[in-house]
């Protein structure tokens, strides 16, 4: 079999609610490995149980990641790669649209969590600039 038609490893960022949960369902349909990544543990298990019933696939889990903090972005990307998998499709779905306030690091929330934090999860140093297919 094509290397390409195995089961694939993704990352859905906001998947436990909206578009990211829907995404998240879809790529679990196919029989693809499912990582939901936000920043409430409750919401991501409900997230998480619903995309395994739905579907029948228990290759659904949750890694915590909050876009508003760049040290969580770090921790989550280590988090990741200690699981030694490779990252074929990443969604970067997660987003604020009406918030106020800053992030940790003194950013503007809607600028920090829609921008920086997808920026450092995706292309930065600790990044998952890992894909392949």
């Amino acid at each position: 079999m094509n290397q390409c038609k195995k089961q694939k490893v993704c990352i859905v960022t906001g998947g436990n609610s909206g578009v990211g949960l829907m995404s998240a369902v879809g790529l679990a349909q196919f029989g693809h490995h499912v990582f939901i990544a936000c920043r409430c543990a409750s919401k991501a298990e409900k997230a998480v149980n619903y995309i395994r019933s739905s579907t029948g696939n228990l290759n659904v889990e949750f890694l915590p990641l909050d876009l508003a903090s760049l040290d969580s972005v770090r921790t989550f990307a280590k988090l990741f790669q200690e699981r030694n998998l490779p990252l074929h499709v990443l969604v970067n779905n997660a987003g604020v649209f009406n918030a106020r306030g800053t992030t940790k690091e003194g950013f503007e929330l809607i600028f920090g969590i829609n921008y920086l934090g997808h920026f450092l999860l995706t292309n930065g140093s600790s990044g998952l600039i890992m894909l392949k297919c």
